[in-house]
Formats: C-alpha cells, structure tokens, sequence
C-alpha cells in the first residue's frame, strides 16, 4: 500500500531558516560598563544630568566642568564638589567628604567621624565605637522583607546587635564569649562552655528540637528526635 501527503500539507510545514546564524565581530568581549563592575556588588555610582553638550574651564589650580545639571568643580588639592539632580557631594582636602542626596548622605572626617545613611539605616562611627539602625523594610516583588535592627560595636573589645525577629548576636573576643541567635537556631560559646540548637529560641532542651551543649572537656550532651547522649569523660561515662 502506497501513502500520500494530503494536499497542500507541504505547504503548512515550518519553513526551517537558511540563512547562517550571525555573530558579533568579537563575541568575547566585554562591555566597558560590565568589566567595571566585575569583582564588585556596589552600586554603580554614575553621573545623572548630563545634557548633549560639555563645557570646560580651567584656570590655574581651578578647574570646571557643566553639561545639563550637571556640574564638577575643584580647586585641586583644596576642594571639590559634584552637582547633580536631587545629589550634592563636596571634598574639603584630603579629610572632611560631605554629601547630601535622596538615598545617600555623609559626613566623614578620615579617620576619626563618619556618619552615614543608606536610605533609612543610619550609621554612626566615632574612633572604634559604632552605632547602626534601620528600621527594616516590607516585602517588594521577590525581595523578602527586611527585619529592623541595630549594632553597637566597641571594636575589637564588644560587638552586639539584634533584630526585630528576634534574631542577634553579643561577642567579647577577650573572653572568649560569641553568641548568635535567631528565633529557631543559634550558637553560644562562653570560654569552656558552648550550646548549639535548632528549633527553638534559646538554648533550651525543653524547647530545642536538636540540641548539642556541654563544658569541654568535662562533659557533653546532645539530643534530637533520632538519638541522645550524655559523656563525662573524667568518669569515664557515655
């Protein structure tokens, strides 16, 4: 029995392309705006206001520049200042940085004072004392939300700091103390004595749901929902 394509049914087939796909002439370059953030998560820092056109002036130790609203002059080495829409940044010398803009500010005294604000976190470094807060943020698009929270360090003697969710830690390297918590897990290490859990807010075995502690090398127990285990070594018991 011979079979035959109905008719027309060539015509409805997929026309497949003929034409060689086409490559870029150097198709492992990379861009320039890409290569300057390779090895980097900062924010791109760029000029804003710029219009089609640059004017220059440059007299001396002073120097300008303006293009739109936007505009950079210095007096070098003596002072500095950028302009642009809603963004004002000025250097006096090599020490004082100043700026004023809607998502940053700063004034920084190098290396003594430094106050910052990212948005809604403010920071606050005076010598080796810092101050952190932010008030956190809701859920947008497929970012989570933001718990609140706050720092205080005394580096390197004392670091703290907490969450709204419940979640902190508290470190003194000189004695040896380091905790870190949040409202289902954490670690604590207080010199000899150390407390690993999960499930639960605290070291606690009546409400962890696995639990390691002890004070090394004196004695050491460990429970979960598989097992469980008391050692004292000195006695010889496990």
């Amino acid at each position: 029995m011979e079979t035959h394509a109905a008719p027309g049914a060539e015509d409805n087939q997929p026309k497949l392309p003929t034409a060689e796909p086409t490559l870029p002439p150097d198709p492992l370059a990379i861009p320039p705006t890409v290569r300057k953030r390779i090895g980097t998560d900062a924010d791109q820092d760029v000029e804003t206001g710029l219009g089609t056109k640059m004017e220059r002036d440059f007299y001396g130790l002073y120097y300008s520049e303006r293009s739109g609203n936007y505009r950079f002059r210095t007096v070098f080495p003596l002072w500095a200042e950028r302009t642009m829409p809603h963004d004002r940044a000025s250097l006096f010398g090599p020490l004082y940085f100043n700026r004023r803009s809607t998502d940053y500010d700063a004034d920084i005294l190098f290396p003594f004072f430094w106050k910052l604000r990212d948005h809604e976190t403010h920071t606050t470094i005076v010598g080796p004392l810092l101050h952190r807060e932010s008030p956190g943020s809701p859920a947008r698009g497929d970012e989570p939300a933001q718990p609140g929270r706050h720092d205080n360090w005394f580096a390197p003697l004392f670091f703290e700091g907490k969450t709204d969710d419940g979640g902190g830690y508290f470190h003194v390297p000189p004695l040896l103390t380091f905790t870190h918590h949040t409202a289902k897990n954490g670690f604590n290490l207080i010199g000899p004595m150390f407390c690993k859990w999960k499930g639960g807010p605290a070291c606690d075995p009546r409400s962890a749901d696995d639990i390691d502690l002890g004070v090394a090398p004196f004695y050491f127990y460990g429970r979960d929902d598989r097992r469980e285990y008391e050692a004292v070594p000195p006695l010889l018991h496990y």
